[in-house]
């Protein structure tokens, strides 16, 4: 690929879910985010139930502009839109163009699912990226989210991090136990790949919730930063090719051919 082609993550959509506590796993979302806006992906939130955080509707004095759809995550101002809204607005041929010709300035899309992915998988997702902890409990629950995607046919690559381990050598570890007890209960191989870990300092996080800010912003340089951007690198490594059109047009497109 040449260096100056886009990457992968630059227009990808990301079904994300976890088993880790939702705190985590909600602050590991809101990391990335800010992380993928910092870098110039122009990222869009989804989510399938409530917000992950406080949100707060984006202000603009342009009536009828995509904007107006969407709200705000508070701590780390990226756009974000209920699955169910996004799917109501798409019912209007007037808002379904209105998406396709302004949604393409939106690069990576997020989407926060439930614990499960057993209903709102979008059909438009490039990938699924599940946050595990380490525990007995873990392969069973990674191998219900494999034999969900198994029984739909689904090809989607699962890209697996692990939160809260002591270092990248043990999540590793984690990461290969789990996907070879997977392989073993699905009887062929599996398509996840190693997403790095995140490890989450109580003292660093709370200062971060305390301020308000993501903590990658309000801890410029620190271990997790550098933690967020292996992630980054190795969703950008699943895949070597982006979309070729943008989530929110391949929604519209959807949108459209269901009626």
């Amino acid at each position: 690929m040449n260096e100056g082609a886009p990457r992968f993550t630059d227009a990808a959509a990301w079904f994300a879910a976890g088993n880790t506590d939702e705190r985590f796993t909600t602050l590991s979302l809101e990391n990335l985010l800010a992380e993928l806006s910092a870098t110039g992906r122009s990222p869009l939130a989804v989510y399938m139930e409530s917000p992950p955080f406080s949100t707060q509707p984006i202000r603009t004095d342009s009536k009828g502009r995509l904007d107006r759809s969407f709200e705000h995550f508070t701590a780390a101002a990226i756009p974000a839109i209920r699955l169910n809204d996004l799917m109501e607005s798409l019912a209007s041929a007037r808002q379904r163009d209105r998406f396709r010709e302004e949604g393409s300035r939106f690069g990576a899309v997020l989407i926060r699912g439930s614990s499960m992915p057993d209903e709102g998988l979008p059909a438009v997702a490039d990938g699924v990226l599940l946050f595990i902890t380490k525990g007995t409990a873990t392969p069973g629950w990674v191998y219900r989210v494999a034999k969900i995607l198994s029984d739909r046919g689904s090809t989607l690559p699962v890209c697996i991090v692990v939160v809260n381990a002591d270092h990248l050598e043990e999540a590793a570890v984690v990461f290969q136990e789990v996907k070879d007890e997977v392989t073993s209960l699905m009887r062929k191989d599996v398509r996840f790949s190693f997403g790095g870990f995140l490890k989450f300092d109580s003292d660093y996080t709370n200062s971060a919730l305390d301020a308000k800010r993501p903590l990658i912003q309000h801890f410029p340089g620190s271990p997790f930063h550098g933690q967020i951007k292996y992630v980054v690198k190795a969703l950008s490594r699943v895949v070597p090719l982006p979309p070729q059109e943008s989530f929110l047009e391949r929604m519209a497109s959807l949108a459209e051919s269901s009626r």
